[in-house]
């Protein structure tokens, strides 16, 4: 089944096909848009019973939680036309977040999955990246989100 939706000019659909998932990220505009560049993405989080969530972007940081040195990607151009496809394996399912590492998941059942993908209209260089904070990286990102889809784990 794919889902899309749209904000702006980018679109972000989601496809499951036996034991994967794939999310497409287009831009249908006339201008290139940027992405975040981490090989860490897509993350897979599950943020409660029978929900999971899969992000090509970074989403706030839990303010109760003490980091050291948050990283700040740079972005890779996503031009007018162009689209990119992401790829999370459903079996084995491993989470993953910005903050966090990776965890192998052991969920069973019907999940509902939502796919995310956060752009912006000015790329930012590794220089950039540098000199940015969270704060300022949460408020570049521009989110879309898919239709929720149905998995069985």
């Amino acid at each position: 089944m794919t889902t899309t939706q749209t904000a702006a000019n980018v679109k972000v659909g989601c496809t499951v096909t036996g034991t994967e998932l794939v999310m497409e990220i287009r831009n249908e505009g006339a201008a290139p848009v940027y992405l975040l560049k981490n090989d860490r993405m897509p993350y897979v989080m599950h943020p409660g019973a029978g929900k999971l969530t899969v992000e090509y972007g970074v989403h706030a940081p839990d303010p109760d939680a003490d980091y050291y040195m948050i990283e700040i990607p740079s972005t890779q151009e996503l031009a007018a036309g162009a689209s990119i496809q992401a790829k999370v394996s459903l079996s084995p399912l491993v989470l993953s977040d910005h903050y966090e590492g990776t965890e192998q998941a052991t969920l069973t059942g019907t999940h509902t999955v939502t796919c995310r993908a956060a752009w912006g209209a000015e790329p930012i260089t590794e220089a950039k990246s540098r000199q940015m904070g969270i704060k300022s990286l949460i408020a570049w990102q521009t989110w879309v989100d898919a239709d929720a889809v149905t998995v069985e784990l």
